[in-house]
């Protein structure tokens, strides 16, 4: 029976792919550098289709621990393939193939970079083994299918793959609610705790959101601090109210608990629909009602009905 690639055992096995990446990005295979490439909140490492996820204390630990069996490994893996994107201001997303020829293998390589303090930090990386077997090379490919439609830091709909689920589902004509959410004074927390700090009140967020909300609704990163829910069927508006009201609360107090000098509160403005409407339409009613919101006071959330379809 396969061993199960999970603890000691996903970081044994994803060391040498990673000990290449490192080598071709960071010019770099000392440990004690490895260690302080990695965010302080958060790091995956994964391996097949089993993955762990270990912060970075539990990492420098596994790391020590195989120090000497996995130290004197020099990889064999070449990077054969590199692509970089821009996903902020001072972050950027690498992905990589790397290959073996003896014994064969090859994994696939995510990683997500930012700046901190001049200097290059990982603080998300996942590694994926990609075998010759027909099923799992499909399984990949739906993943990256997958993939292009999330957004890369909190797992929710990007921009794109929201609008475009949000349009099919649109159709089925049964009554909805669209959401603007709006994260108050977020430049704040990047500015005075760092983007760390931004990125983890970033996830916190999307984790409300989908705790919040069932699972067949859809919920968007629209971009920056922005976040959008598409709710149907929705036929008790107040209740949706009901359940804004506490994400809204929820994410300040957590705000005031770990980042209190920014200040930082959370605005939403939302319609109330009956029938089939553009994306464009519903995104632009509902960012008018955000927009009166954050010139009034912030921190609240406000639903209105689509006056469109009253006769």
């Amino acid at each position: 029976m396969e061993e199960k690639v999970t603890g000691k055992n996903a970081i044994k096995e994803a060391y040498p792919v990673m000990v290449s990446f490192l080598d071709f990005y960071f010019r770099d295979r000392d440990i004690t550098k490895i260690i302080s490439m990695v965010d302080e909140n958060m790091y995956f490492v994964g391996a097949g289709r089993d993955y762990t996820a270990v912060n970075r204390g539990q990492f420098q630990r596994l790391m020590e621990r195989e120090n000497e069996e996995m130290m004197p490994i020099r990889s064999g893996y070449e990077i054969v393939s590199y692509h970089e994107e821009k996903i902020g201001e001072e972050s950027r997303r690498c992905l990589c193939k790397a290959e073996r020829k003896e014994p064969p293998s090859c994994f696939i390589f995510t990683a997500l970079v930012y700046k901190k303090k001049e200097k290059d930090v990982i603080s998300m990386l996942h590694i994926s083994r990609v075998d010759d077997a027909v099923v799992e090379m499909a399984g990949y490919i739906h993943d990256l299918i997958r993939e292009s439609s999330r957004d890369f830091l909190t797992g929710v709909y990007n921009r794109k793959g929201g609008e475009e689920r949000i349009v099919e589902v649109m159709q089925k004509g049964v009554p909805f609610v669209f959401l603007m959410l709006d994260l108050d004074d977020f430049k704040k927390v990047n500015d005075i705790y760092g983007h760390g700090a931004g990125d983890s009140m970033l996830c916190y967020m999307g984790e409300k959101l989908k705790e919040c909300f069932r699972k067949t609704d859809i919920i968007v990163r629209l971009g920056g601090d922005e976040f959008a829910v598409f709710a149907q069927p929705c036929l008790d508006i107040s209740a949706v109210k009901e359940k804004v009201d506490q994400l809204v609360f929820s994410y300040t107090e957590e705000a005031k608990r770990r980042y209190p000098l920014s200040r930082t509160s959370v605005s939403v403005g939302g319609i109330y629909g009956k029938e089939p409407e553009s994306f464009r339409k519903i995104y632009h009613m509902a960012d008018q009602i955000l927009y009166a919101i954050k010139q009034n006071g912030k921190g609240r959330c406000e639903l209105k009905e689509d006056s469109s379809e009253k006769r």
